[in-house]
């Protein structure tokens, strides 16, 4: 006797792996979502770091951010890359930063005039937006 499977069979089978994927495709955005609110926040907290160092210190920090590489670095003083502060960081693959310019703070905490005022994170449809004040160097965070 021959067994093999019947095309009720193979449609039933296919009919609940639709269901499945139906249900774990909303979970899964939602994922990618959090992870790009959570990579806002860390940079976004990098940011003001690099602000209380260059005020605690007297010395300018920049943090650079490479768009190509998705990564970003701490510097002191005005003079990249000899002096790297910490470890070069990575953003999550999902995620596309883009900014307008390094951002650099001065000893009084204000971001120096050719800083960056804005760094983008983006992924899908869902974007964060962070900013810095250059007067006080402040910096906020938006999130769409």
């Amino acid at each position: 006797m021959k067994r093999g499977v019947t095309l009720i069979e193979v449609m039933v089978v296919l009919a609940i792996i639709g269901i499945l994927t139906a249900i774990s495709l909303p979970r899964f955005s939602g994922i990618i979502e959090r992870r790009l609110e959570s990579e806002a926040r860390r940079i976004q907290s990098d940011l003001r770091m690099a602000r209380h160092l260059a005020i605690t210190n007297g010395q300018n920090y920049i943090l650079e951010i490479s768009p190509l590489t998705n990564v970003y670095k701490l510097y002191a003083g005005s003079v990249a890359p000899a002096n790297q502060v910490g470890e070069t960081r990575l953003i999550k693959s999902q995620i596309t930063a883009s900014s307008d310019n390094d951002f650099v703070f001065e000893p009084l905490g204000n971001a120096a005039a050719s800083s960056g005022k804005l760094l983008t994170l983006t992924t899908g449809a869902r974007q964060y937006k962070i900013y810095v004040t250059v007067a006080t160097g402040r910096v906020s965070i938006e999130g769409q």
